[in-house]
């Protein structure tokens, strides 16, 4: 999920593969979350899950964990990213889920999600 405020974390090269180019976090004025994968006690099986900080950490750590679990439930599912330019009008980008840069605008579809249909 990508929203405004969102950074990355860097991670050391002794990160598992999958997160070594970073974690997700969230931002939100004077708080923060961040994707968390401790090794569980006992069977030494990894956990996803977050941390938050500050006033609002709990509800920024809610997000993060509500995205990984959706995630976790449609994880064959293929996103569509579909670029236009910068300028271009909501109501004419076909997606649910827009990222804002400088020069262009990506959209993010899902066939999940009915808007490519």
């Amino acid at each position: 999920m990508v929203q405004h405020g969102e950074v990355r974390r860097r991670r050391s090269r002794e990160a598992l593969p999958a997160q070594r180019l970073g974690d997700p976090a969230l931002v939100d004025r004077d708080s923060l979350a961040y994707f968390t994968q401790p090794r569980r006690a006992g069977d030494g099986q990894w956990e996803l899950g977050a941390t938050g900080h500050g006033p609002a950490g709990l509800a920024l750590a809610n997000r993060i964990c509500d995205q990984t679990c959706a995630w976790a439930q449609d994880r064959a599912d293929q996103p569509i990213i579909t670029p236009y330019r910068t300028g271009t009008p909501d109501e004419q980008l076909a997606g649910t889920h827009i990222i804002g840069k400088r020069d262009s605008r990506l959209v993010i579809s899902y066939p999940a999600d009915g808007a490519l249909e």
